[in-house]
């Protein structure tokens, strides 16, 4: 996306010798966003760097003011995090900063913001400051994988001031409050993904590295029921696990169909159901959709698709669908904001993987009961009854929270 947004910059200053017009044409192509980055510096002021003065003058056409202002009433936190990271790619950093702050003030748990905060903080070489805004992503998720990674890296790459202003000792109760506030040690022994069943009732497909490590592993379905289940195959290359259930689930489950991911194609339209953050964004199942972006991943790894469906921690291990309702993947994982910004110093823009349902059928013929339907519930609106509404309403029966403790 940054290279885009530079390829098209470069249009527009190589345009203004080609009139009015088509330089403004090329302006209209900019999302407010863009615009906005472009026009306002650092202080909330119009821009008077050289070659701004077309961008002032487009975000004065449009309405749009500088900085605070232009957090305008019903701006959301997400879209705050998003003008934040068109200026984190621009490099300014302040502006980044300021912005990713807003949607804090917005949404205090938006963990998307406090990230994308903590990692502008580490570029600007305040690793301090960055170390304060990973603690606080662990107030919120204790069980944020990436956040307690950075953070344990920072706190042992980071030396302690030798010298730091003195300070008041804590009243008692000062002290039993900063005592309340700190995570408790179980969170770190237990957390959740989602998983979906297929075939027989008592099958449950998800990532591997959602159960790994577990000692006891709980899947609850839809209407509150949990039964345990047990690692029966796995494919930790691949990152593909089957679980058994105990005992057959009460809910009544629909047929999901197993689909050929060799079918899809650059552009397809794919949706998930799945439980992201179900601690804080609620315990019933939330439906995503986006494209395929690409079919391949990182370095161009042929086992997954790249896809702009969102996933969210939590999200791991859930299906992918096609517009049929075929299976054509599993929910793998979204790319690492840190390392992304280290190997290509940008912020990443809605980058996710997921497991193409190829590796899903080579383990099927190594289960010792395969009941796997050929049966699918057609999405395609042939008739009213096959609505992507009714889909999502019957397959969510089949689509689980998978709760594990390492204990």
């Amino acid at each position: 996306m940054k290279l885009f947004v530079v390829g098209l910059v470069f249009l527009l200053v190589s345009c203004t010798t080609m009139g009015g017009p088509v330089l403004h044409k090329s302006l209209s192509l900019l999302t407010d966003d863009q615009v906005h980055a472009k026009a306002c510096d650092i202080n909330g002021l119009w821009s008077l760097i050289e070659g701004s003065l077309p961008f002032v003058n487009e975000a004065k056409r449009r309405g749009l003011k500088c900085f605070a202002a232009f957090e305008r009433p019903g701006r959301d936190a997400s879209s705050l995090t998003i003008l934040g990271n068109n200026y984190f790619n621009e490099g300014q950093y302040q502006k980044a900063i300021a912005s990713y702050q807003s949607a804090i003030r917005i949404d205090q748990k938006y963990i998307q913001a406090h990230y994308n905060l903590a990692l502008t903080y580490i570029k600007l070489g305040k690793n301090l400051t960055a170390i304060a805004s990973y603690k606080n992503i662990l107030r919120i998720n204790p069980n944020h994988v990436h956040a307690r990674k950075n953070l344990n890296r920072l706190e042992q790459n980071t030396e302690k001031p030798s010298t730091l202003q003195p300070i008041s000792q804590p009243t008692e109760e000062q002290a039993q409050i900063a005592q309340s506030q700190k995570p408790h040690k179980t969170f770190q022994q237990a957390y959740s993904g989602t998983g979906f069943m297929f075939g027989s009732k008592d099958y449950v497909i998800t990532n591997w590295h959602v159960i790994r490590g577990a000692k006891n592993i709980k899947i609850k379905f839809l209407n509150g029921e949990k039964i345990n289940a047990e690692v029966i195959l796995k494919d930790s290359k691949n990152d593909i696990a089957f679980l058994k259930l105990e005992r057959s689930p009460k809910l009544p489950a629909s047929n999901l169909k197993v689909g050929n991911s060799s079918n899809v194609r650059m552009g397809d339209k794919v949706f998930t159901i799945g439980y992201p953050a179900h601690w804080v964004m609620g315990k019933n199942p939330k439906y995503t959709e986006g494209v395929v972006n690409a079919l391949s991943g990182i370095k161009d790894d042929p086992t997954v698709f790249q896809i702009s469906a969102q996933i969210q921690p939590g999200n791991s291990g859930g299906p992918i669908f096609d517009q049929s309702g075929n299976v054509i993947g599993i929910a793998q994982a979204s790319l690492d904001p840190q390392l992304a910004t280290e190997s290509i110093g940008a912020l990443p823009q809605n980058v996710n993987y997921a497991i193409k349902s190829t590796y899903i059928k080579k383990l099927f013929p190594m289960l010792p009961e395969t009941l796997v339907s050929n049966r699918g519930i057609v999405v395609v609106p042939t008739d009213p009854k096959n609505s992507l509404a009714n889909f999502i309403d019957k397959a969510k029966n089949n689509i689980v929270l998978i709760e594990v403790s390492t204990k």
